[in-house]
């Protein structure tokens, strides 16, 4: 992944990060790679994207949005 995102591919690397979650459910070691994601999404209003997120850690989103208000 690192090298998609050298070459500017952060969208492609979020959804492959978004899949990671959705088809390995509870795996700590891949928690900060929701944060991640979202930030990408936000940056381009991928909103079905978000949904999904918010699906799988609508704690986390709770969290930034307490943060930003």
């Amino acid at each position: 992944m690192d090298l998609l995102e050298a070459i500017g591919w952060d969208f492609v690397v979020a959804e492959a990060k978004l899949a990671a979650l959705l088809l390995l459910p509870g795996r700590h070691e891949l928690a900060s790679w929701a944060a991640e994601a979202r930030a990408t999404f936000e940056d381009v209003g991928a909103r079905p994207y978000l949904r999904l997120l918010d699906e799988l850690h609508p704690r986390a989103r709770a969290e930034t949005v307490g943060v930003a208000s």
